[in-house]
């Protein structure tokens, strides 16, 4: 019996150990030598090849650990893998329980190298996962194995090759969705495009990997992060001398390479490249003097990189689709899943999100105008278009159940994932793309908060509209300003007092509490989105330079937006007016500084687009005013797809 040897395991910290066969590993090596690696490799899967003992004298024993997943890594620091961080443990649990083996009497077979996830999946300890990994009932796959190759036979409960085809993890998809490089696919992983592939290999990293790479110093996580086997565990907190170790500019400078040993094997010049890595993707730009010093190494690889990094922070990023800076990135941490990047998928729908005057409308038009410039038939909805199939037909939205109960909300839940999955339908029956800004998260501020709906919960639902919108193959562009009440200040200058009192409710020491909270769970919703995403912080008002990344995002041609020069702006001024029995219409038309504003009684500053003669289009809106000068008198011709009284209607210019 070796019961003893299992005892041994359990009393060194293991939560398990269990014996198998030495049957060699065909499975495993069937589906190694399959991938491309396998040709660079040669590895012995036989463990009576490597060992010399005859099988029926082969017992591998394969004890399980937990590797408890790392807590987030402050602010300004590298990464370091859970992996990793448990390997000083890992070394000195495995050189005890061999020690521990010997002392019972067995012989050891040791420095030999077997397929340690295909023994522990042999013995029963997990199954196998679509990320490679094996996956345990309990702690998921944050688990470290050993394995022991005993000179002894194998004990009746020993299981053989006849187990090594697991069942699986159940494949739902969400690894793949969520590896940077699209490691991952049903048929298992391409370790040549997995990160971690190219964290002690720089020089053969391909560089298109490089903003992927995150503020990783050594592991990639992010498959067993969005695992949901590994959902309920515990987070732990990373050491606090590596934290000290792990600060960027430590990294950078000088590394305390012989303490980081402990955990990690990077040389220095391997900790300074992934550090300039983690330092640009991370928005790090006061570490730009440091990095600079790094540009012409005598290390070619280094040299490279931190080149790369220098230009990356001198310019506006977008990094897998989100705009990092320290803010974002203060907000989605482990939150934020990367990009799902499919270029031949070409977006149905596309969806501009954000608060209340970050620029959704004017995005929008402007995306219009892209596809048109492009030749691509498309459709613009905006958020207050009349029918709005989600916003106010058949009743409006959030009108089905009462908002201050949990089962009114569901109702409300209910009926807009029907709405939105009846407009997925429409989309998919059209051969064109759907443009919207709007209808997306302003549901946070509208009908949760009023109603005290969790956090969770919302995102619970926002989760479930996602997987629906993602059929249609979603690009969502999200606009966000950093400085909430900033943004809607100088929004109130321009929108007029009436805009300002819906927002504030008429209090003079609004503090935007509320409106700072709702962009924050607005920007993790769509962190957590694992398909096509753009993050933008609109505060700088660079236009020009947000449209041409947001034709890139959408694989479109950018077109400078020109409109006429106005010659004679003031004959298309005055107050203009539409009456009948029933209604009163009016809008006020003024120039300032050449150009010509819209200002209605619920709106001020609306920008007029001069686009064909005596016609102008509305920035942000999606309403045409075409002007008729007849004898003395100037008439309006309103069109376009707005939910507003002057919508086809002449108004009558009454005066100046």
């Amino acid at each position: 019996m070796q019961s003893n040897i299992r005892d041994a395991a359990i009393n060194l910290g293991n939560i398990d150990a269990r014996p198998v066969t030495g049957h060699p590993f065909k499975v495993w090596h069937d589906r190694l030598m399959s991938g491309d690696l396998g040709k660079w490799l040669s590895i012995e899967h036989d463990p009576a090849k490597l060992s010399g003992w005859p099988l029926d004298e082969i017992t591998i024993w394969v004890a399980v650990a937990p590797t408890p997943p790392i807590a987030d890594w402050p602010d300004g620091c590298g990464e370091i893998g859970s992996f990793y961080m448990c390997s000083k443990q890992r070394k000195e649990r495995r050189v005890a329980w061999e020690k521990a083996v010997v002392d019972l009497g067995y012989e050891i077979k040791r420095g030999v190298t077997l397929p340690e996830r295909a023994a522990a999946i042999r013995a029963g300890l997990g199954v196998h996962g679509l990320n490679g990994l094996m996956i345990t009932p309990d702690d998921g796959s944050f688990v470290d194995i050993t394995v022991l190759m005993v000179h002894a036979a194998p004990p009746p409960d020993a299981r053989g090759f006849e187990y090594d085809l697991s069942p699986g993890c159940g494949n739902c998809g969400d690894c793949i969705k969520a590896c940077p490089t699209g490691a991952i696919s049903e048929n298992g992983v391409d370790t040549q495009k997995c990160l971690r592939n190219f964290m002690n290999a720089q020089q053969f990293m391909p560089e298109e990997y490089y903003s992927k790479m995150g503020r990783r110093i050594l592991g990639c996580e992010t498959c067993q992060i969005v695992c949901p086997k590994n959902a309920a565990l515990k987070r732990e907190q990373p050491p606090a001398e590596m934290t000290e170790y792990m600060k960027l500019e430590n990294l950078l400078t000088e590394p305390d390479i012989e303490s980081i040993a402990k955990y990690i094997a990077l040389d220095e010049n391997q900790t300074k490249m992934q550090a300039a890595f983690a330092a640009a993707n991370t928005g790090r730009k006061n570490l730009l003097p440091l990095i600079e010093k790094l540009v012409g190494n005598e290390n070619k690889t280094l040299d490279k990189i931190a080149r790369w990094a220098v230009d990356y922070l001198r310019e506006v990023r977008f990094i897998n689709g989100v705009y990092y800076d320290e803010y974002i990135f203060s907000i989605l941490k482990r939150e934020y899943k990367m990009n799902y990047i499919n270029p031949s998928a070409k977006p149905k729908l596309i969806i501009v999100a954000g608060m209340s005057g970050t620029g959704k409308s004017t995005t929008a038009q402007n995306i219009s105008y892209q596809y048109r410039m492009n030749g691509i038939e498309h459709e613009w909805y905006h958020e207050e278009m009349e029918e709005h199939p989600i916003r106010w037909a058949n009743g409006g939205e959030f009108t089905v159940g009462d908002l201050n109960t949990e089962d009114g909300i569901k109702l409300n839940i209910a009926d807009i994932y029907t709405r939105w999955k009846t407009l997925i339908e429409y989309i998919k029956s059209k051969n064109n793309i759907l443009v919207m800004d709007g209808c997306f998260d302003q549901n946070i501020i509208r009908y949760f908060y009023p109603g005290n709906y969790p956090n969770e919960k919302i995102i619970e639902f926002y989760d479930g509209l996602l997987e629906i919108l993602q059929s249609a193959n979603l690009h969502l562009i999200h606009l966000y300003t950093p400085d909430v009440a900033a943004n809607y200040k100088k929004a109130f200058k321009v929108r007029g007092k009436k805009w300002e009192h819906i927002i504030t409710d008429g209090k003079k020491d609004y503090d935007f509490a509320d409106m700072i909270k709702y962009q924050e769970l607005a920007l993790k919703i769509t962190g957590r989105y694992s398909g096509n995403k753009l993050c933008i912080d609109t505060s700088g008002d660079d236009w020009e330079t947000y449209m041409k990344e947001i034709c890139r995002f959408l694989d479109l041609q950018y077109y400078d937006k020109q409109y006429l020069f106005v010659a004679n702006p003031e004959k298309y001024t005055g107050y203009f007016e539409y009456k009948d029995d029933k209604i009163t219409e009016s809008v006020n038309i003024i120039c300032e500084d050449g150009e010509l504003f819209c200002n209605p009684d619920w709106f001020t500053h609306i920008k007029m687009n001069e686009i064909g003669e005596n016609k102008f289009e509305l920035s942000a809106f999606p309403m045409i005013f075409e002007y008729q000068f007849i004898d003395n008198d100037v008439y309006i011709t309103v069109s376009g797809n707005y939910d507003w009284g002057i919508v086809g209607k002449t108004l009558k210019r009454i005066n100046k």
